[in-house]
């Protein structure tokens, strides 16, 4: 396996040096489709590498897990921070917000349950008060 990647790796390395050469080299218009077709060669090389760099990556996924998120993290360590401080804050407001709604729910509903004691209270108290009526 490990020739295969070096085999393709010298494959891509040499792909991108002629490529660069190509795209260098100076001359008339009739050199400018020649540049252009090294830089479109340029660009599929890197495609290719980008390619192989995934795979690779898969590969480490699988076999060494571990090392392979603590490379992606030291690699996007920075990005994966912001993105991750942004969800959190977004989060954190978000919740935020949904505490304030419950607190202003629990709140109405606190003051309807001493609403409707206060009217049960009254309502017991009006049959006493027509009993008492009635016996004097």
């Amino acid at each position: 396996m490990l020739s295969a990647v070096r085999a393709e790796l010298g494959r891509l390395l040499e792909e991108f040096e002629t490529a660069d050469r190509e795209s260098k080299s100076s001359g008339d218009a009739a050199v400018l489709a020649a540049r252009e077709a090294a830089a479109a060669r340029f660009w599929d090389a890197g495609t290719d590498l980008g390619d192989l760099w995934l795979l690779m990556l898969r590969y480490a996924a699988r076999r060494q897990p571990a090392k392979a998120r603590e490379w992606v993290a030291a690699l996007c360590g920075d990005a994966i921070a912001e993105a991750v401080g942004a969800e959190v804050r977004r989060e954190t407001a978000y919740l935020g917000d949904k505490m304030e709604q419950q607190r202003k729910l629990y709140d109405a509903l606190r003051r309807d349950v001493a609403d409707l004691n206060a009217a049960l209270v009254e309502l017991d108290q009006k049959p006493r008060l027509y009993e008492e009526a009635a016996h004097q």
